[in-house]
């Protein structure tokens, strides 16, 4: 019998961490520093640029900010399959799911 996986499979995973000392993370939030938003999606920017060559992107679906991103830990960037012009992609530490969005390239 063969096993259907119902997870796809991700184009490009990516293992990222934002340490501790980021100009960024300075009073946000003070003995409790999360990554903020925008430098979250800085780094799904990067990423999709760096997987689709000459595209650009030109908004964004269906975003969610489930957990906080921690500095100092790595997490994982998972993009996946171009389709029709939007990509998935989601973002991990560890177990946890932090983020998700769909993204669409021009």
């Amino acid at each position: 019998m063969t096993s259907i996986s119902l997870k796809p499979k991700a184009l490009k995973n990516v293992i990222r961490s934002i340490p501790l000392d980021h100009p960024c993370l300075e009073g946000h939030f003070p003995n409790a520093p999360i990554i903020p938003a925008a430098l979250t999606n800085e780094c799904v920017h990067e990423e999709l640029r760096a997987c689709f060559d000459d595209t650009r992107i030109s908004g964004v679906s269906k975003l969610k900010f489930i957990a906080p991103l921690l500095p100092d830990m790595e997490f994982e960037i998972q993009i996946y399959a171009n389709k029709n012009g939007s990509v998935p992609v989601s973002i991990r530490q560890g177990d946890k799911l932090c983020f998700s969005g769909l993204f669409h390239l021009l």
